[in-house]
Parts: structure tokens; sequence; C-alpha cells
């Protein structure tokens, strides 16, 4: 799934703890942000690894946290 760039310092929070938080959450193996390749992109990609579940409830928390501090 893709998110925008200034959303990543909230998704990912002091000492990774946002991430830390979603991966136990919803049952996901890793979460992965792809490195920025091109300049002027405005969103990264993020590689959720585990199960359909997992996957779409880690989906559903990640759109929740980045409209929440929009």
């Amino acid at each position: 799934m893709s998110v925008p760039n200034d959303s990543l310092a909230i998704l990912i929070g002091k000492n990774a703890d946002t991430l830390k938080m979603l991966k136990n959450m919803s049952g996901v193996e890793r979460i992965a942000i792809a490195n920025m390749g091109t300049a002027g992109v405005t969103e990264r990609n993020l590689y959720i690894f585990g199960d359909i579940k997992a996957y779409e409830k880690s989906k559903q928390m990640i759109k929740e946290i980045i409209e929440k501090h929009k």
C-alpha cells in the first residue's frame, strides 16, 4: 500500500513504537518501508507481510492513523 511521505514519521513513531504496535496488534509478520527513489515523489510504498486477515487489519489501522493525524 502507498502512504504520503508526510505521514511516515507518524506511522513509524518514536523508536519505531507505532510500527511495532501495528505489527503486534494486527498479527502481520513484518512491515517494510520502500526507499525513496525518485525526487518529487510524494508517496512511499509499505510492504506488509503476513496472512490476508492480518494484512487487512494492519491496512485499516494504518489508514486510521493517517486520517487521525491529518
